[in-house]
């Protein structure tokens, strides 16, 4: 009389598909947090051509306070002397490199 092969106790299928898939998950996640420095470094080595024009576009600054209740409050003088302060070091800026 033959036998009954008895079923698996496990799924046939494998899991490891899942966990790549969370591994792929995650390290896109990392790779989403890189930052970017943000800052320009000015080579002194070059200068800038003869009769080359520089524009400056006007700065979107607002400076804003952060209260207790997480809110953020714009506050105009801080704003205005930030603007101007930016203004103020993009002309020095310029006038550094001869431009």
């Amino acid at each position: 009389m033959p036998t009954a092969s008895k079923a698996p106790d496990r799924p046939t299928h494998s899991r490891s598909g899942g966990r790549w898939l969370l591994l792929a998950v995650l390290a896109l996640g990392l790779a989403a947090c890189v930052q970017n420095p943000g800052t320009v470094r000015l080579d002194p080595s070059v200068q800038p051509v003869q009769g080359a024009r520089v524009l400056i576009m006007p700065p979107d600054v607002e400076v804003s306070e952060l209260t207790a209740g997480g809110l953020l409050e714009p506050n105009a003088a801080w704003t205005a002397a930030a603007e101007a302060n930016i203004d103020q070091a993009l002309k020095r800026m310029l006038a550094d490199a001869g431009a």
